[in-house]
């Protein structure tokens, strides 16, 4: 009974759950009110605004309100604004559906067709009123914020410019006297009435003394423990900058820390002597005060050391030399104890104790010029001597033994002595405004110059662990980050390209976070910083068109993925699929090629669409430049579009030996607009794409690398022409380059006056071997044909009719010398008598 009674009103619940849903979602959807209550509440919010700005003396906390009140209702009245457009914009489409109102004297058109589009264009213009108005609200709220901002940097203005008793004045000096004096009475207070007051037992005290007993010893082991396992090894002689930043953080808080924590514990035991009185407020700020100086002291001295440790060169951030780092460390040291006391000082002008504004002018200034004059101390040059200044140190010298160097060593290279001599001025303006008067200026140019420094050295410092971690990513021979590099950056270009822009990247954000980090300081609030990355990334309207930094980077880095991407798959599929398919170089270039033309494309469209650009536009300039484009581009749009056609058709392909013109190599590359092609001397030449496709070219490869090698043989007349036959076949058939199919042959070619003309014809396989063939098989000839007796016999050139002459009389000289021995060995006359022997010499 209990499970069926479990059950009914299980489904109960079910079948009333669709219906008690849509009633709960109306209950919890409140109705938006109309836009005349928005608008109502929005002006009556702006006056109460204006009348705020309007009473002098606006509070930080009052100007941050105001602003965010304001900018809410520039928000909302956009977004009203943009609403009402969009309303008006579908009314009015709805009213061009209708089509347009009869003409006059044209059939009436019926009479819901005309309450509909008068019904229609009520809407559109009470839309368009609406946006007007809405315009109208954001630009007074605009008003606003730049009348707040005006007025609060003006009042910001007076108050930094505001003048204080100068310290030099007389006046000044009448009222410190009395003034010193009741500042002494409220700070000894405690200690006069100190037997009324005092611990609230023994008890107290020894627990307090426990506490920071054992406060001090957890951290005595967990500095030891620091600097047994990040601190400082005399093994490592060439630390990493990294390691030596860590070394450097550790041994700051093993010697800062723990003497911080002896003077906390200190001040805690003091203010619970104290007491929680009224007559101890002055002596517990001062005593806080204190601490916090000595605090201050021991951290800054403990980093100044690990920064510079004088005594361990290869662990020292800062590249100077040893005997400036020792002096540096002394000016430092001394430096940082007077720069505590001025601190100690201001914290106490500061206005907690209410000092009179005689003596707080008097401690300010103190403060002020003692502060000044320490960090001039630590500016001069010869503290700061760079190491690459100095000459090498021979073999069997000490470093500190080195002759001193032709020029001085506290010129260092860069921009750090424009640096020192910015801080130099910049500290006397401190001290000569905080004497004369002008305290809150020089207070804030104190800020700002000791917050500059720490956050300029924290921003060099993770630079330059940035910068070394990237030459460590770039110069890792082997290992699984060697793979990740050649796997991304296979050359030198992409390598340039991602430590240029990894260094980039890393200075744009370190800038970012120290403008964020110095903003409080130059009195800058969260509004105000919002309001700055607002209009930054937001941008501004040009002409209509809203110019963006985010969108505009947002298209850079969009367009960079897209081509990081395209590269990173061509390189896959060149090595995961095109290398195992039995296709040639040239189909293989032609895919990727193509698959790089495709992701181009994406990417730029990609980049096109994070920019946020109307294509329509776009569309426009390029039909006004298309005339331009057909006449002034015609080669460049030819020359691509001749570059597909090699792509696709590919009479010429990456490999080919072809010859065009005077040129004659193998295409190494088919890009947009050309080709390279490589000739055999090693030279590039750049054909464009047009004339492969108009001009007649030899392509020795197109189908395939067979070829055949062409040697033409002259022999003598009287030669065994049927033996030089069987000769020159052996020899090509003893080639292994030769094929045997087609076989080689030998052609009788012709008949010369004085020889025979033979060829011999081999085919070979690869036609890259043309010339190596051709070479082995003519020595090959040259060596058979001497052993086996068969004299070449060159081609007779033309020569001219005197060479000619000569030539004729030579032969008649041979042979009547030839007659006239054989004469004289028969005893008789030469043959044919005296007359016709001399004919042919007179003739000649």
């Amino acid at each position: 009974m209990i499970l069926r009674a479990f059950l009914l009103r299980l489904l109960l619940l079910l079948a009333l759950f669709p219906a008690a849903l849509p009633a709960a979602a109306q209950q919890q959807e409140a109705p938006k009110p109309d836009f005349a209550t928005q608008s109502a509440g929005w002006l009556s919010t702006l006056d109460q605004l204006q009348v705020q700005l309007s009473a002098l003396g606006l509070t930080e906390d009052s100007y941050n309100a105001l602003r965010d009140q304001a900018a809410a209702i520039v928000d909302q009245a956009g977004q009203a604004a943009d609403a009402a457009r969009a309303a008006a914009a579908e009314a009015k489409q709805m009213a061009d559906a209708l089509g347009p109102p009869p003409a006059e004297g044209a059939p009436p058109e019926a009479e819901s067709v005309t309450a509909d589009r008068k019904r229609l264009a009520d809407q559109a213009a009470a839309a368009d009123g609406q946006a007007r108005q809405a315009d109208l609200i954001r630009a007074r709220a605009d008003i606003l914020l730049r009348s707040a901002a005006a007025a609060r940097l003006d009042q910001f203005r007076r108050n930094l410019l505001s003048v204080s008793p100068a310290a030099f004045d007389p006046e000044t000096w009448v009222e410190i006297p009395d003034q010193t004096g009741y500042l002494l009475m409220r700070l000894l207070r405690p200690f006069q009435d100190h037997g009324s007051a005092g611990w609230d037992g023994v008890g107290e005290m020894a627990r307090r003394i426990l506490f920071a007993t054992i406060g001090l010893g957890i951290g005595w082991l967990v500095r030891r423990w620091l600097l047994r396992h990040f601190g400082r090894r005399p093994s490592e002689t060439v630390p990493s900058f990294g390691r030596r930043v860590a070394a450097a953080a550790v041994h700051t808080i093993a010697h800062g820390v723990l003497p911080a924590m002896v003077t906390l514990a200190a001040a805690v035991i003091c203010a619970g002597w104290l007491g929680d009185r009224p007559a101890s407020y002055v002596a517990m700020v001062a005593l806080g005060v204190l601490a916090w100086g000595v605090v201050c002291y021991f951290l800054t001295s403990a980093a100044t050391a690990a920064v510079l440790t004088p005594d361990e060169p290869a662990w020292r951030l800062i590249e100077l030399t040893d005997a400036s780092a020792r002096a540096l460390h002394r000016a430092l040291q001394a430096a940082i104890v007077i720069w505590a006391v001025a601190g100690m000082t201001l914290a106490i002008a500061d206005g907690r104790i209410l000092l009179q504004s005689e003596l707080r002018a008097l401690l300010v200034a103190a403060a002020l010029t003692a502060g000044a004059l320490a960090l001039l101390t630590a500016l001069p040059g010869s503290l700061w001597g760079h190491r690459a200044d100095l000459p090498a140190v021979p073999e069997g010298e000490a470093a500190d033994d080195r002759p001193p160097p032709d020029r001085p060593a506290s010129r260092p290279p860069g921009r750090w002595p424009r640096l020192r001599l910015l801080a130099a001025l910049l500290a006397v303006v401190v001290m000569v405004a905080g004497l004369i008067g002008y305290q809150k200026l020089a207070l804030y140019i104190t800020y700002l110059l000791a917050a500059t420094i720490g956050i300029g050295t924290a921003f060099l410092i993770l630079r330059r662990m940035v910068q070394e971690a990237v030459g460590r990513f770039l110069t890792q021979p082997v290992g699984a980050t060697a793979k990740l590099r050649h796997s991304l950056f296979p050359n030198d270009r992409g390598l340039w390209a991602f430590e240029t822009g990894a260094g980039l990247s890393a200075d744009i954000v370190f800038g970012v976070a120290a403008f964020l980090a110095l903003a409080p300081v130059l009195g800058l609030s969260a509004g105000d910083i919002s309001a700055i990355g607002s209009a930054i990334l937001n941008g501004a309207t040009v002409g209509g068109v809203r110019i963006a930094p985010l969108d505009i980077l947002g298209a850079v880095v969009a367009f960079t993925l897209g081509i990081t991407a395209t590269r990173f798959l061509q390189r896959r599929l060149d090595s995961r699929f095109l290398d195992k398919l039995q296709i040639d170089l040239g189909l293989k270039n032609s895919i990727r090629t193509g698959i790089g033309y495709l992701g181009v494309l994406l990417a730029a469209l990609l980049g096109v669409g994070v920019l946020g650009l109307d294509l329509s536009n776009l569309a426009l300039i390029a039909g006004a430049l298309s005339v331009g484009i057909g006449f002034g581009l015609q080669n460049i749009v030819q020359n691509f579009v001749a570059g597909l056609i090699l792509l696709v058709e590919r009479p010429v392909k990456v490999g080919d030996w072809v010859v065009i013109g005077g040129a004659e190599g193998v295409v190494r590359r088919i890009s947009v607009r050309a080709t390279e092609i490589q000739t055999f001397q090693r030279s590039s030449v750049i054909v464009p794409n047009g004339n492969l496709i108009s001009s007649q070219v030899v392509n020795w490869t197109h189908k395939d690398k067979n070829g055949r090698v062409d040697i033409p043989v002259s022999i003598a007349a009287s030669a065994d022409v049927e033996k030089a036959r069987d000769l020159l076949l052996e020899i090509a058939k003893a080639d292994s380059r030769v094929s045997a199919f087609p076989a080689p042959v030998v052609a009788f070619k012709a008949f010369g006056t004085a020889t025979l003309d033979l060829e011999l014809r081999c085919h070979i396989s690869n036609v890259d071997n043309f010339a190596g063939v051709g070479t082995d098989l003519r020595f090959a000839i040259w060596k058979a044909f001497r052993e086996a007796n068969l004299a070449f016999q060159p081609i007779p050139a033309d020569i001219s009719l005197p060479q000619a002459v000569q030539v004729l009389a030579t032969a008649v000289r041979e042979r009547d010398g030839a007659r006239a021995a054989n004469g004289a060995a028969h005893g008789g006359a030469p043959a044919g008598g005296g007359e016709e022997a001399r004919e042919p010499s007179h003739a000649a």
